[in-house]
């Protein structure tokens, strides 16, 4: 078992993107021969510009670092899946048409997972990342991506990223790899420009900026029926959980408090 680890981490870090796309599949190959049960489904496809597997449903998606290749072992489906259980997002509450915002996107696997599950929403997607919003619109060719931050104004902002652990930030922390200079707008300003009168799903995963994130919805937080936040210990350099600030906010407008994960303290709250 020891071997097997030390061989797939050899492979996922190789810094040759061709020669890992060979090996991982060679690898793949070689540990499916091994085992009866929970076998690898997937293959890559294409690493350039971006890493892209297939599984065996003929599901894919592309991302940026061979690390985190498997996070799919098992398929793209069951990967997002687990994503939309961690916020609490049941596709049964959302209908097509839907307006789904997604703070802090990533590389849009919120969106992609809908999709997967059936839902034709307008997928409306905010990811700061230059990269991660390039992969973010691959995996969600209808959606819109918006590469800009959100904050409580607009303004440009130094961002503190660490995109190999998706752990980039509008506030510093220790750790981050390079700084950049970011635009950053308002979802009171972003609806108002764009004509968006009703939200059904409002993610905010902020990397501890949820607060601010919050503060620039005021406007419009009367338009939104669930909000799942990530409010886990991500602020700062003290890295503070957001908990307490994000629901003080919500529940004094209107919204109420209706579940909570401890895997990586997500809440989900829910318009009264």
């Amino acid at each position: 078992m020891k071997k097997k680890k030390r061989l797939y981490n050899f492979i996922v870090r190789h810094p040759n993107r061709h020669t890992f796309a060979k090996l991982f599949n060679w690898y793949v190959t070689f540990s499916n021969a091994l085992r009866s049960k929970k076998r690898w489904n997937i293959k890559v496809v294409s690493d350039e510009p971006v890493f892209r597997v297939r599984d065996d449903k003929g599901q894919e998606i592309s991302f940026l670092h061979s690390e985190r290749v498997g996070f799919y072992r098992y398929g793209v489906q069951p990967r997002t899946k687990g994503l939309l259980d961690d916020y609490f997002i049941d596709p049964a509450t959302i209908s097509d048409g839907d307006v789904v915002i997604d703070c802090g996107a990533n590389i849009g696997e919120i969106g992609l997972g809908l999709r997967l599950e059936g839902k034709s929403v307008r997928y409306i997607a905010f990811e700061p990342g230059r990269d991660e919003a390039a992969c973010c619109q691959l995996n969600n060719p209808d959606g819109v991506v918006e590469q800009r931050a959100l904050w409580h104004e607009k303004t440009t902002l130094k961002f503190y990223e660490k995109s190999d652990t998706a752990d980039s930030s509008l506030i510093e922390f220790s750790g981050y790899g390079s700084i950049v200079e970011v635009e950053t707008t308002t979802l009171d300003d972003y609806c108002a420009e764009n004509d968006i009168r009703s939200i059904k799903l409002l993610k905010i995963e902020g990397e501890g900026a949820e607060p601010e994130i919050l503060k620039g919805a005021a406007k419009i937080l009367d338009r939104v029926q669930y909000i799942c936040v990530d409010c886990g210990p991500e602020r700062g350099l003290t890295k503070e959980p957001t908990l307490p600030a994000v629901c003080h906010f919500l529940v004094e407008r209107g919204f109420r408090f209706e579940k909570i994960s401890t895997k990586r303290l997500t809440a989900l709250f829910v318009r009264d």
